[in-house]
């Protein structure tokens, strides 16, 4: 059971929680290591007042529910499973939707479509969390990875592949063992903490331990690719995102891939991405079109996405020690990382002219600065936009949504 309460306010609450059966608690803030914060989510009660969070296990800690509900400003359900969206993996690299004149030589299409050219290599002195399911020390990968976590057993290595295919898209090195370059920001740091079971599902207060066990590795962008089901966000969704702001770092999560727009069903963004100060990224195709199975929909903020990235037909690094190309939001997640992690963006429009930065959308004053090099592959019904988006802590509303349907990469 999950009681979320205004964050940093535990020392406010506590007394109402004690009168409601909720008597000991373990803080998180007071763990240091990935194996002390494990053995604390045996806790029958865990606290995360950064968050505005404590996790109640209803079995070793009898609470009164209806009590916790009256207490002021805070909000009780249940604890929910995040799961893994969904990842479409394919056996070759040549794909119905890649396109003949698309030249994958030197780097795959994803990179060309944002701009990268192939001597760049950016990413330096910034560190990227993955939570996913590990990270394996793969050739293309050698140097980058700044520390293996493991908050679920047998997530140090990656038995899935996941979590090392994101990783390779953020940071794989320059110039790969063989194949075409995939890694945007090469000199990125990346620090995987592992999280998904044999099932690819993660509770959701480890999936926020995870989080906080990031920004306290010094990690500036971390990538996401779970969530759950939901038609609206719920407050410690947007808790979260404001704690990250507040610690100068920013969370990508995917928007989820549970739709299938061929048949005009579309699904909303899953949570937390559907919350303010999240990111929500969504998948596109080599023809600059919105991924079929790509969520993200209507005019609601918590259901539509903030950016469209490339996400399908993508190569990169897996656990055997070579490529794998997928398909995904996932993917599309962690490419948007990499060009987060790149301190300095190319404005070049599809004819190559540079873009103003008066052209782009007002900066708020303070908070982590997402530059985004984005762009479309030149197809004929395809532009390239640039914009600059700065995610900030003092942000009243729910970040603007870009449309889901745009033919072009875009952040508003």
């Amino acid at each position: 059971m999950l009681a979320a309460f205004p964050p940093r306010q535990w020392s406010s609450v506590r007394r109402h929680f004690r009168a409601a059966g909720v008597h000991h608690a373990a803080h998180v803030e007071d763990f240091q290591t990935p194996r002390q914060l494990t053995a604390m989510s045996a806790e029958p009660v865990m606290v995360m007042n950064a968050l505005g969070l404590a996790v109640i296990d209803p079995r070793r800690a009898p609470a009164d529910v209806a009590a916790l509900g009256r207490v002021p400003g805070t909000a009780v359900r249940h604890e929910h499973m995040l799961r893994r969206s969904t990842t479409l993996r394919h056996t070759t690299g040549a794909l119905p939707t890649r396109l003949d004149w698309l030249d994958e030589t030197d780097q795959t299409w994803a990179l060309s479509a944002l701009g990268v050219r192939p001597g760049d290599s950016d990413g330096s002195g910034i560190r990227v969390g993955v939570i996913d399911s590990g990270v394996a020390l793969h050739p293309d990968l050698a140097g980058q990875i700044h520390e293996r976590l493991a908050l679920a057993p047998g997530t140090v290595d990656d038995a899935i592949g996941h979590g090392t295919h994101c990783a390779g898209l953020i940071a794989g090195r320059r110039v790969p063992r063989r194949g075409p370059r995939y890694g945007i920001a090469p000199e990125a740091e990346i620090v995987s903490i592992g999280v998904f079971d044999a099932n690819e599902a993660a509770p959701e207060a480890m999936i926020r331990v995870a989080l906080y066990l990031a920004v306290r590795h010094g990690c500036k962008i971390v990538s996401l690719a779970a969530g759950r089901l939901s038609s609206g966000y719920a407050p410690e969704d947007e808790y979260l995102g404001r704690f990250l702001v507040a610690e100068n770092c920013v969370l990508m999560a995917a928007a989820g891939n549970d739709s299938n727009r061929a048949v005009h069903d579309r699904r909303p963004t899953r949570a937390p991405a559907n919350a303010p100060f999240v990111p929500a990224i969504g998948a596109l195709t080599p023809a600059a079109r919105v991924w079929n199975d790509s969520n993200g929909i209507g005019d609601d903020p918590a259901t539509r996405v903030d950016a469209l990235a490339p996400g399908t037909a993508i190569a990169s690094a897996w656990m055997t020690g070579g490529t794998q190309v997928v398909s995904g939001t996932s993917a599309a997640t962690a490419v948007a990382a990499g060009v987060a992690a790149t301190p300095h963006h190319r404005r070049r429009t599809a004819a190559g002219r540079s873009t103003s930065r008066r052209n782009a959308p007002r900066s708020r004053p303070t908070g982590w600065s997402i530059y985004w090099s984005s762009g479309c592959i030149p197809a004929a019904t395809a532009t390239r936009a640039m914009a600059t988006q700065r995610v900030t802590a003092r942000r009243p509303a729910p970040p603007r949504r870009a449309s889901d349907d745009a033919a072009r990469i875009t952040a508003r």
